[in-house]
């Protein structure tokens, strides 16, 4: 678990731009302009809704059943800086962030911090003294539902979700039997290692 000082503004923790964006609706329509993630809990968990600005003088906030992934684009390059979907874990609905992308699965993070803090309404921000951790997810590729990946990545529960999803590949199978998850803790390291030998 960390503490630090954190600016209160979700997507700054991921390179996310305060105001550019785009919308992927479930629909097939996409919007592109700007957008204010807020949530009522701290990280991108529970709660979350997207506001964003179809014409001046107007708003509208949407969720998980109408909008399949956001992205977050720099203003200096243009380029998409983070990219975000609303998933299913089991029956909560939760905005993360995607990791780590292969050809059968996504892996994907969430923030969540101890106890409930207050988001300022849109990228306004405040500084406080949070503790956070980070939540690893993972799910098939195309699918809206997703399962958490325990954090002690030493238990067994852990390394039969990594074998679930990661089985088409002998070689990295081999490297997780010869004790991999043990030696490397992180589980972005053990995702890594995955595309580097997989893809």
């Amino acid at each position: 678990m960390k503490k630090i000082f954190l600016l209160i503004i979700l997507f700054s923790l991921s390179g996310f731009s305060q105001s550019k964006g785009k919308i992927y609706f479930r629909n097939g329509t996409i919007f592109e302009g700007k957008i204010i993630i807020q949530s009522r809990s701290f990280g991108l968990t529970e709660k979350t809704e997207v506001i964003y600005y179809p014409e001046p003088g107007f708003k509208e906030a949407k969720g998980f059943s109408d909008i399949e992934k956001v992205e977050g684009i720099s203003d200096e390059t243009n380029k998409v800086t983070s990219v975000f979907y609303f998933k299913k874990l089991k029956n909560k609905e939760i905005l993360i962030e995607r990791i780590s992308s292969n050809k059968n699965f996504d892996v994907f993070m969430g923030y969540y911090s101890v106890g409930v803090s207050d988001l300022v309404p849109g990228f306004s921000a405040i500084t406080t003294d949070l503790e956070y951790y980070e939540e690893f997810f993972i799910g098939k590729k195309y699918n809206y539902k997703v399962e958490k990946l325990p954090r002690n990545t030493r238990r067994k529960k852990y390394k039969n979700i990594v074998l679930k999803y990661t089985s088409d590949c002998k070689k990295f199978v081999e490297k997780i039997n010869d004790g991999f998850l043990s030696v490397k803790k992180d589980t972005r390291s053990h995702f890594k290692e995955y595309e580097k030998i997989c893809n």
